[in-house]
């Protein structure tokens, strides 16, 4: 068993949401609902960080990740960007798909790099 060393997998998620979901985001976080977006984060003391987006993604736009990935390794901490060929927004959901083995091909090395066993 492995635990993770200052891990995170993500990709920056602005999504469209109805309406329904957005007024449930307001009771939450009020007129600051921006704030939600990891753009706002500051990027010091991050773990590790892998961004996966599919380039035919239409929820998310390419740039953010970019955006995203660029904050981060600005500020000197780690993080990988891939854009993968063919994928849209949901790949990760079925990882023996084919899109879901294009995102494994990076999630794997990434852990075997940022994962260490329990003390």
């Amino acid at each position: 068993i492995y635990t993770l060393r200052s891990l995170s997998v993500g990709i920056p998620m602005l999504l469209r949401l109805p309406l329904t979901s957005l007024a449930a985001i307001d009771r939450f976080a009020g007129r600051d609902r921006h704030a939600l977006s990891p753009l706002h984060l500051t990027p010091h003391g991050f773990p590790a960080l892998l961004l996966l987006h599919g380039d035919k993604d239409v929820d998310i736009p390419a740039a953010l990740a970019h955006k995203f990935h660029q904050r981060i390794a600005g500020a000197d901490e780690s993080s990988s960007l891939h854009v993968l060929a063919g994928p849209g927004h949901h790949f990760v959901e079925h990882p023996l798909s084919a899109n879901g083995r294009l995102a494994m091909d990076c999630i794997l090395p990434f852990l075997a790099e940022h994962a260490v066993e329990p003390s």
